[in-house]
């Protein structure tokens, strides 16, 4: 899509209207719409003929509102109303000295969200699972109200949208099912009509995303800057069709479809991107990404007058996996650094944040490419899992881990107790443990551990076969003179290699030379008990079992996981 000239002019005179005395709201204001409601308080502002005087007040609804009279500047008045509770509907009228006037009508005072994205949230309410009983929900929320920043972008900071997808409307069927990847957001919808059910006022939800693109269009300079990436342009991966090329240049999309918003008071925003990071800036993600929920943060408070929170609620939504059998590392990677290498959310690094996990929600049938999982109802319930937890600070509400609390072994299993109640669908495949270096965040040795048995995870397998190896992952030496690449207790790495030659190399009956596999798991709500084939010798750590056993949690077909104890206990990649 093309940047349009006159956007330039947008910038600097405010409005080609207001250059010619028009008098006006601004774009995203209108019939239907949903302002903050109490404690903050909303701010509206339009244009209209320089040195002029606009008064603006409420009507119609439960209590009246009278802002003070502002003087247009520069084609550009702006006011800010008193706090109002949630409720309407209002009458909003703006007032011009000569008695010109201009009334929004059917508005109401409640939650604002904002919901920011790629492809996954521009997918439609009419692409998902049971699409049609979706659908069919749309008029029994009329409080739940939409609205949709028109796809643009531009190289300078706009004042104002260019254009409106969906204005402010009552949820309709054929709003919300208005065509693949154009409107209106299955996730921003749903998650919206289930804040609605637990908050029981009025929730306004404002989209605006584009299908694959990075977080770096979306990021401001000063954001990009943050994480040295403010001299990189853009340049997308390879086959990047070429209709997303210039929506790849850094900023564009911050300077067309989120300055213009700034002045809006919200409540919070949601999130969901990064698959276009997997392989384009990934390393730089766990930096761009919370660096760009920190800017968003500082810019919406400073243009909203302090109004909208310095801190505001945050959430994403961790990426599904993809593509079975891939060996590319990319979407791992992101998903760690979704989390600033935390792995959890909220955490130090990204405080107020709050992330739905959707690795379980893989879809390789979808008929829109697996990488476009259909089942966002999950994704919306779990966002607004986290956000009645984080937003609102609703006590009790499940919305992280299951976490463990406990590991008890002894010689032939490992009993792990979480911290809350969960559900287990057994899985026959098995996880991996590996160590290197204490709180590195190379993925490099994991890596080799895992493609030293051509990604099978032991030996022998049915790609190397009468092949035998030594596991050598415990025999870490971090106090090696000859630097812990170089663990000195290679008397076990020889006895090992010895066990392996007896079985394999001589066919000796009943050498331990493997393992020990899991051949049995036992589930109940509190606790997975894995019973192993052999005896084992555990030491217990409080570095390790924490997320490992997620590759039973989310059935995942294929799993490798390092102990990074920086990185809490241990990273597992599905993929």
């Amino acid at each position: 899509m093309r940047v349009r000239i006159y956007l330039w002019f947008l910038t600097i005179l405010g409005s080609l209207y207001a250059s010619d005395g028009g008098f006006r709201f601004a774009s995203y204001y209108g019939d239907h719409m949903v302002l903050q409601k109490a404690p903050e308080r909303a701010v509206l502002w339009g244009y209209g003929p320089d040195d002029a005087e606009v008064t603006v007040f409420l009507s119609g609804g439960p209590v009246t509102n009278k802002a003070p009279a502002v003087s247009v500047a520069a084609g550009i008045w702006r006011v800010t109303l008193d706090s109002t509770e949630a409720g309407g509907p209002y009458n909003v009228t703006a007032v011009l000295q000569n008695n010109h006037s201009i009334t929004l009508t059917d508005v109401l005072f409640g939650d604002v969200w904002l919901c920011g994205g790629q492809s996954n949230m521009a997918f439609t309410t009419s692409q998902v699972f049971n699409a049609s009983e979706e659908l069919a929900l749309a008029s029994k929320f009329p409080q739940v109200r939409i609205f949709m920043a028109t796809l643009e972008q531009s190289y300078t900071e706009l004042t104002d949208l260019a254009g409106v997808e969906v204005p402010w409307s009552v949820p309709t069927a054929e709003l919300l099912g208005g065509g693949d990847f154009k409107h209106y957001s299955a996730v921003c919808w749903m998650f919206g009509r289930h804040l609605y059910k637990t908050l029981k006022y009025p929730i306004g939800l404002v989209t605006s995303c584009w299908g694959g693109t990075p977080v770096e269009a979306w990021s401001s300079p000063r954001a990009l800057q943050h994480c040295d990436l403010d001299r990189i342009k853009g340049f997308p991966m390879p086959h990047t069709p070429s209709m997303y090329l210039s929506v790849w240049t850094n900023s564009v999309l911050w300077n067309a479809m989120i300055h213009p918003l700034l002045n809006m008071t919200i409540k919070g925003a949601i999130w969901y991107q990064g698959e276009a990071n997997a392989e384009y800036n990934q390393k730089k993600y766990s930096c761009s990404f919370p660096s760009m929920i920190d800017d968003w943060r500082m810019a919406f408070h400073q243009s909203s007058a302090g109004q909208t929170a310095p801190d505001f609620p945050f959430g994403f939504v961790q990426l599904s996996t993809y593509r079975k059998a891939s060996l590319s590392e990319g979407f791992p990677n992101i998903r760690w650094h979704q989390t600033a290498d935390y792995g959890f959310a909220p955490n130090l690094r990204m405080k107020n944040t709050f992330m739905a996990v959707a690795m379980d929600l893989g879809d390789t049938m979808s008929p829109y490419g697996s990488i476009h999982p259909r089942d966002k109802q999950d994704v919306a319930y779990r966002l607004s899992l986290g956000a009645r937890a984080v937003a609102y600070g609703e006590e009790g509400v499940s919305f992280q881990g299951p976490f463990p609390n406990q590991v008890l072994v002894n010689d032939q299993y490992i009993n792990v107790t979480y911290d809350q109640r969960v559900s287990v669908t057994q899985s026959k495949d098995i996880f991996e443990l590996s160590t290197y270096r204490k709180a590195s965040l190379s993925e490099g040795f994991p890596n080799i551990h895992w493609h030293q048995t051509a990604d099978y995870g032991f030996a022998p397998n049915l790609r190397m076969r009468n092949t035998f190896m030594a596991v050598a992952m415990d025999l870490g030496d971090k106090m090696s003179p000859y630097g812990s690449i170089h663990p000195r207790d290679k008397q076990d790495v020889a006895y090992r290699l010895s066990l392996g030659a007896r079985a394999v190399a001589y066919g000796e009956e009943g050498v331990s030379f493997q393992g020990p596999f899991p051949n049995r798991i036992l589930v109940s709500d509190l606790y997975i008990n894995i019973i192993y084939a052999q005896r084992i010798s555990v030491a217990q750590s409080k570095d390790i079992f924490q997320v490992s056993l997620i590759a039973v949690l989310v059935m995942c077909t294929k799993v490798w996981c390092s102990v990074l104890p920086r990185r809490r206990v241990m990273e597992c990649c599905i993929r």
